[in-house]
């Protein structure tokens, strides 16, 4: 189940794919604001709180690997979430070692994207 009002940024330099998740993500009832690049994504981190980044890989100026970076030295407990139509297994594998909690591919079900989510916010489980 979605988590109502939880904060995602949406970073994408695609207009109509930051529509498209903004849209997405608001219909289950996350609070979604959407950027169309790197650098804005990190003024807005450095503004506002967020619960979880979702960004695009293949960006101009700064990629989304850079922001990962970025993000893990300015916010090391913030989510990230890198989603890319240009992915292959070993770009699954980096990405992950370098700190993102999880990798979709483009194109994505709704139902996929939501679930991805939901694993990316919740803690990993501790033994008790």
């Amino acid at each position: 189940m979605a988590r109502e009002g939880t904060r995602i940024l949406v970073v994408d330099d695609q207009e109509e794919m930051r529509e498209l998740l903004s849209e997405m993500l608001a219909s289950e009832g996350y609070a979604p604001f959407a950027v169309s690049s790197a650098e804005e994504a990190l003024r807005q981190l450095a503004l506002s709180a967020f619960d979880l980044l979702l960004t695009d890989l293949n960006m101009p100026r700064m990629d989304g690997l850079a922001l990962l970076g970025r993000v893990k030295e300015r916010f090391p407990s913030l989510p990230v979430v890198v989603i890319t139509g240009y992915g292959s297994r070993s770009t699954e594998r980096h990405v992950l070692r370098e700190g993102a909690r999880a990798y979709l591919s483009k194109p994505c079900t709704l139902a996929r994207v939501v679930s991805t989510i939901e694993g990316a916010l919740d803690p990993a489980p501790t033994e008790s």
